[in-house]
C-alpha cells in the first residue's frame, strides 16, 4: 500500500503539474508578451521535452534502481519549477518549462513501472491502475482550480513555485519507500531520446509557423531515430515492439486520446476567460464537476471487461463534449453550455485514460510499455495542439474543438480494433470496496 499511495501521489504531482499552467496562461500571455501562437509554447516546451525523453526516462528504470531515477527526476522537477517561477522575461520560461518537461519524463514512466511491477496478478494490477488513473485524473483537475485561485490571488508565478517543496517531498518519500536495487546494465540510448525530442520539437515549430525546412529537418532526425534504434545494443525504443499489432493500436488509441484531452482543455480555459469573461479563480471552480467526474469514472473503469467497447464508449464521450463545447457562445450560461460538455468530456476522458493505459501496458517490460504509453499520450498532446492551433488562429475556437471531437472519433473507430481482440481484456475488479482500493 505504501508504493501505491507513493505512486499515486506522485502521478497527481505530474498531472497537477501539466494542467495547473492551463488556467494561468491568458496572465501570462498578457505579462510576458506572448503572441497568439507564441503562448502554446508554454506548454508545447514542457510537452515535447516530456515526450522525446520519455522513452529514456521509461528504459533508464529497466536499468538502474527505480530510487536512484527518481531522485533524479524529482531533482530536475523541483529546480526547474524554481526557475520558472522566477522567469524575467518569455524565452526564459519556456526553457524552463521545457526542464520540467525533462523532469517528469524521468518521473512519469518510472512510478508507473514501479506499479505495474509492484501488482503482476491481473485483478490487482487492475485496480492499481484504476487508483493510478484516478489519481491522474484528480490531478489534472485540481491543478485547474489550483491555477485559477494562484494567478487571480497570488500571480502566475506561484503555479510554478507550488511545485518547488512538493518535489523535494516527493524525492524524500522516493528515498524512503522505495528500497535500492543493483544496477543490470550500463548503456542507455541518450542519441535515440535526443534525436526523438529533437524532431518532434522540428516537427510542432515547423507546423505552428508554416515552415516546411524546419518540417522537413523534423522528419530527417525522425528517420535517424529510427536508424540510431536500428543499431542500438540497448535501443530506447526497441523496434520490435511494433510486431505486436494489439499494442499497436492500443499505443495509437492513446495518441489519440492525448491529441483530444490537452488540445480540448487549452481551448475551453480560453473560452471560458476570453469568450465568457470568467476570472481565473471563476474559471477554476467551473472545473470542479469535472474533476470530481473524472475521477469517479476512473476509479469505475476497472470494474469492466472488455477493453474495446470500454475504449470506444470513452472516446465517443470525449468527442461528444468536445462538440458541444464548440458551440458555446459570448454570453452563454453555465449549467446547459459548459456544465454538460464539462461532465460529458470528463467521463469519457476517465473511462478511455484507465482502458488504453491498460490495453497499453499489459505484456511488455514495465519500464519500456510505461514510456511508450505516456510518450504516445504527449506526442498526440503536442501534434495536436501544435495542429488545432493553427486551426483556431483561422477559425476561432470553434474549429478547433471540433477538431478535437474529430481526434477523438478517429480514437474510437481504432478501439473498433481492440474490440476484435481475444486479448483485450482487463480483469474484472471483483469486489472493489472490500479490497481497499
Amino acid at each position: 500500500m505504501r508504493v501505491l499511495a507513493f505512486c499515486c501521489l506522485s502521478q497527481l504531482m505530474i498531472a497537477l503539474d501539466v494542467s495547473v499552467v492551463n488556467i494561468a496562461l491568458p496572465a501570462i500571455g498578457a505579462d510576458l508578451a506572448f503572441s497568439a501562437t507564441g503562448l502554446q509554447w508554454v506548454l508545447n516546451a514542457y510537452t515535447i521535452v516530456l515526450a522525446g525523453f520519455l522513452l529514456l526516462g521509461g528504459r533508464a528504470v529497466d536499468v538502474w534502481p527505480a530510487r536512484t531515477v527518481l531522485t533524479v527526476g524529482f531533482a530536475v522537477f523541483a529546480g526547474s519549477s524554481l526557475l520558472a517561477g522566477l522567469a524575467p522575461d518569455a524565452g526564459t520560461l519556456v526553457a524552463a518549462r521545457a526542464l520540467q518537461g525533462l523532469g517528469d519524463a524521468i518521473v512519469a514512466p518510472a512510478t508507473l513501472a514501479v506499479l505495474t511491477s509492484a501488482f503482476s496478478g491481473p485483478r490487482e494490477r487492475a485496480r492499481a491502475l484504476g487508483a493510478w488513473a484516478a489519481a491522474s485524473s484528480c490531478g489534472a483537475a485540481l491543478g485547474l482550480v489550483t491555477g485559477g485561485l494562484l494567478t487571480q490571488f497570488a500571480g502566475w508565478q506561484w503555479v510554478f513555485l507550488v511545485n518547488v517543496p512538493a518535489g523535494l517531498l516527493a524525492l524524500v518519500a522516493a528515498r524512503r519507500v522505495l528500497p535500492g536495487e543493483a544496477r543490470r546494465v550500463r548503456a542507455l540510448d541518450v542519441p535515440g531520446a535526443v534525436t526523438a525530442s529533437a524532431g518532434l520539437m522540428a516537427l510542432v515549430y515547423g507546423t505552428v509557423h508554416h515552415d516546411f525546412r524546419v518540417l522537413g529537418v523534423g522528419s530527417v532526425l525522425l528517420l535517424g531515430f529510427v536508424l540510431v534504434e536500428h543499431r542500438s545494443a540497448a535501443p530506447v525504443l526497441p523496434l520490435r515492439v511494433f510486431r505486436d499489432g494489439r499494442l499497436v493500436l492500443a499505443n495509437l488509441v492513446v495518441l489519440l486520446l492525448g491529441c483530444t484531452m490537452v488540445s480540448t482543455w487549452y481551448f475551453v480555459t480560453l473560452q471560458l476567460q476570453r469568450v465568457l469573461g470568467y476570472g481565473p479563480a471563476e474559471a477554476g471552480f467551473a472545473f470542479v464537476p469535472m474533476a470530481v467526474t473524472l475521477v469517479l469514472c476512473s476509479r469505475l473503469a476497472g470494474r469492466f471487461v472488455r477493453v474495446g467497447p470500454v475504449l470506444v464508449l470513452g472516446l465517443l464521450l470525449t468527442g461528444a463534449g468536445a462538440a458541444l463545447f464548440a458551440l458555446v457562445t459570448p454570453g452563454a450560461s453555465y449549467v446547459p453550455h459548459v456544465l454538460v460538455p464539462m461532465v460529458t468530456t470528463a467521463a469519457g476522458i476517465g473511462v478511455a485514460f484507465v482502458a488504453a493505459t491498460g490495453a497499453a501496458t499489459t505484456g511488455a517490460e514495465a519500464g519500456l510499455a510505461a514510456g511508450l504509453v505516456n510518450t504516445t499520450r504527449q506526442v498526440g498532446a503536442a501534434l495536436g495542439l501544435a495542429v488545432l492551433t493553427v486551426v483556431a488562429t483561422g477559425g476561432g475556437y470553434r474549429a478547433a474543438l471540433f477538431g478535437d471531437a474529430i481526434a477523438a472519433g478517429a480514437g474510437a473507430l481504432v478501439a473498433l480494433g481492440l474490440s476484435s481482440e481475444r486479448r483485450s481484456r482487463l480483469p474484472r475488479a471483483v469486489n472493489w470496496h472490500r479490497r481497499g482500493f
